[in-house]
């Protein structure tokens, strides 16, 4: 079904509503193949960048017009009928030589009395009491945790990060919440131009950041589990600092005012969407638990995301 609205937006597309500039780039894709537009697009950025380094297109242009094309098509479908679908389907629409490869990606689901589970076609796993379990998602966990890394996921360019997140992420660490239950603790890349990387600036600090030791991450939080069958079955999500999370009961032993640690406790039951951290760039919460002994940000080489593409299916 939803292939089938896919394919009906694509008929409802037409090429010219893009703008000029993404227009003229799909052209020279169309006559010399996609690297080439790719490339003419880049020259064409940094000429920009040295007069004018603030207009945004300089900065992303590279990206854009596949994400803006993208958008056109997603435009075409109406909201609540891919809203069934997202963000468990996905669509992108890649260049490859001179034509537009439309790729489909679906998680597997698996059934059981504990409802429907979804899960990566790589099929990570984690351990509990010495047995491995392949980590999958409920509904509501992947819509929150959907909520925590891309405010706007339910558009084009947003769906592709999620549902990438949730396929190709590899690293997922057993831990113990405060109430005793089994849980398991992730991450997510913090990128160089994009909103999470006010997680590098704000909780570790560039000063600190040591090349040789990685890439950067923040944690994105904490799944209660429940094991069903093959499975380490993520419930629910929850946001660093929310009451049965470790830096909870890092804040709520500390020798902080009582008045501070409310504060901080708000900022942080608050916090659970990025929309939040956009709009008032408030990390003290996050920074208070990474300096106080729960580290939100971290640096490591082990390889916490497959680096290679998801085969169409």
């Amino acid at each position: 079904m939803f292939v089938a609205l896919v394919k009906d937006a694509l008929q409802k597309f037409d090429f010219a509503e893009l703008p000029k500039v993404d227009q003229n780039t799909f052209r020279l894709m169309k006559q010399h193949g996609a690297n080439y537009a790719k490339e003419t697009l880049q020259q064409a950025m940094a000429e920009i960048r040295k007069k004018n380094p603030e207009i945004p297109y300089a900065q992303l242009g590279d990206i854009l017009w596949i994400l803006n094309l993208g958008e056109a098509i997603f435009g075409k479908i109406p909201e609540k009928q891919r809203a069934q679908f997202l963000p468990i389907n996905d669509v992108r629409f890649i260049p490859v030589a001179n034509r537009i490869v439309v790729q489909f990606n679906s998680l597997l689901k698996y059934k059981s009395s504990w409802g429907t589970t979804y899960y990566s076609h790589l099929k990570p796993t984690v351990d509990f009491n010495g047995k491995r379990y392949i980590v999958g998602f409920s509904k509501e966990a992947i819509d929150q945790t959907c909520n925590r890394i891309c405010s706007g996921w339910k558009n084009y360019s947003g769906l592709g990060d999620v549902n990438g997140y949730f396929e190709l992420c590899q690293h997922f660490e057993p831990c113990t919440l405060r109430d005793g239950g089994d849980a398991i603790t992730f991450f997510d890349e913090c990128t160089e131009r994009f909103w999470n990387y006010r997680y590098v600036e704000e909780v570790l600090g560039v000063t600190n950041i040591n090349p040789a030791q990685g890439k950067l991450y923040y944690r994105v939080g904490y799944c209660p589990i429940v094991i069903d069958g093959r499975f380490a079955k993520a419930k629910t999500l929850l946001f660093p600092g929310f009451a049965k999370t470790p830096e909870y009961e890092k804040l709520d032993k500390s020798n902080l005012p009582l008045t501070e640690k409310r504060r901080l406790k708000l900022i942080a039951k608050d916090s659970q969407a990025a929309n939040y951290l956009i709009k008032t760039d408030d990390f003290s919460a996050i920074k208070w638990f990474h300096t106080n002994g729960v580290p939100q940000v971290i640096q490591t080489n082990k390889r916490l995301f497959a680096n290679y593409p998801v085969m169409a299916r």
